[in-house]
């Protein structure tokens, strides 16, 4: 009997979840599971993804996490995840990939590929997106360097954090003194030369919690303020290590950090955008805490 491959929707969480989710990885709750299909945020009515049906079972499932709609006119960003196909039905896998290669205009995007899928990306056009991440422990000794000016770190910048992200990222804010005619002055909240709002989440591995980083607007800006961001860290989540990717931080390497090379690399493929256009984790498979 042939296999039907259509759009996945809201309505087939419950097999698609059943038989196939549960078999990726046991320890995500229903309920973040659920989030592939309810991300939270606009997607612009596309699917949650493409499933493969015998009759009215679900035997393959790829994940289509779609950000916001651009507006600015550039192509939209469609990260792909949690691509499973059972056994006996393993030929019929690349059909699920079938609609989204189709999509010249689209942005593709896989930030956890598997040793064995990887290839097949690499093969169907996908470059390197990252190949590297930072580890760096928490330094809590380093003197406070004010630097010109001065620098100020507001936590908790909350209503900086994309509302659709609140229950998953914390944020927090770091703001330049300039020195004026008239004094010291802040950065104005147009000016993003003084001001910068850093997103990261708070993940354990093992004993041992790390501070993850999504995005940084300002790589100049959170090298200022690190020390001071290093004891709110500490202090705010018991966090002794930092963890980022390079593009995260446009390249720039924090003191004491340890390169670590990916054992498979994130990939992309676009027509019009680069890897420095992607340079945040918004968006993405994020909502289920496994990049």
């Amino acid at each position: 009997m042939s296999l039907e491959l259509r759009e996945a929707r809201l309505d087939d969480f419950g097999p698609i979840h059943a038989n196939l989710l549960v078999r990726l990885n046991e320890e995500i709750s229903e309920t973040r599971w659920r989030r592939l299909f309810e991300p939270g945020w606009e997607t612009g009515g596309k699917p949650a993804g493409y499933a493969l049906w015998k009759e009215e079972e679900p035997v393959g499932f790829l994940a289509t996490l779609h950000r916001p709609p651009p507006t600015d006119g550039r192509s939209p960003i469609c990260n792909l995840s949690s691509w499973i196909v059972l056994e006996e039905h393993r030929g019929s896998a690349l059909r699920l990939l079938g609609p989204v290669l189709a999509r010249q205009d689209w942005t593709l995007v896989n930030l956890s590929p598997t040793p064995e899928v990887a290839p097949i990306f690499r093969g169907l056009g996908f470059e390197p997106l990252e190949t590297r991440k930072y580890i760096v422990p928490v330094r809590p000794d380093l003197p406070l360097r004010p630097g010109p000016g001065g620098i100020r770190v507001r936590w908790g910048a909350g209503e900086a954090v994309p509302e659709d992200h609140a229950a998953l990222l914390n944020g927090v804010e770091v703001v330049r003194k300039a020195v004026g005619s008239k004094g010291e002055m802040e950065g104005a909240p147009g000016d993003p030369s003084m001001r910068s709002v850093v997103t990261y989440s708070v993940r354990s591995e093992g004993r041992v919690r790390s501070i993850r980083l999504h995005s940084v607007p300002d790589a100049r800006l959170l090298r200022l303020a690190l020390p001071r961001l290093w004891r709110g860290w500490l202090a705010r989540h018991r966090a002794p290590v930092v963890v980022y990717d390079a593009r995260i931080l446009e390249g720039l390497r924090l003191p004491f950090a340890r390169v670590r090379e990916m054992e498979v690399p994130r990939l992309f493929r676009s027509s019009d955008r680069t890897a420095a256009d992607l340079g945040d984790e918004h968006y993405t498979e994020m909502v289920l805490l496994e990049l």
